[in-house]
């Protein structure tokens, strides 16, 4: 059995800013059904999710371009009417020169300013996703734990082996 751990974070309105975008790369915003003009888009499955119907449940998304290829890509997906969760991708040559932390200060902003509550999660483990919390001007909320069993097997199996769908 492998437990683990995700961490929730809000945005703290007295620290929350927009981080001045880098020059080197160019900026575009996506909204509603604009957003299926990225669909196949690959590298960025943390942020960016479609089914096999081409459907996704994406709200906004900003990302980051250099010489036309898409580096870095943030979105919320809506939980509620109320709150959207976040979630980046940077390619790995692009890492580590804060487009993470940009993209998510900026995104949040857009999202506040439609008057929806943005939340941003990281697993325990991922302390550069932490990092791209904070820095962004988000607080640790909460925190959620979850187990996964390895066998095949559920807790639940007695009780759904009867059920009829």
């Amino acid at each position: 059995m492998i437990y683990g751990q995700s961490l929730y974070y809000l945005p703290d309105l007295k620290r929350l800013k927009a981080i001045p975008f880098h020059e080197n790369f160019v900026y575009e915003i996506k909204e509603g059904d604009c957003i299926g003009e990225l669909v196949g888009l690959t590298g960025f499955e943390h942020s960016l999710v479609f089914d096999s119907n081409e459907y996704t449940s994406t709200q906004i998304v900003l990302y980051a371009k250099k010489e036309g290829e898409i580096i870095a890509l943030a979105s919320a997906t809506m939980t509620n009417n109320k709150m959207w969760e976040m979630g980046v991708d940077v390619l790995p040559p692009y890492r580590k020169v804060g487009l993470a932390t940009i993209l998510i200060s900026h995104l949040a902003i857009k999202i506040l300013e439609k008057g929806i509550v943005p939340y941003y999660c990281a697993a325990s483990s991922n302390i550069g996703s932490q990092a791209v919390a904070y820095q962004s001007g988000f607080v640790s909320s909460w925190i959620s734990t979850y187990k996964n069993i390895l066998d095949k097997s559920s807790p639940f199996n007695e009780i759904l082996k009867d059920l009829k769908l």
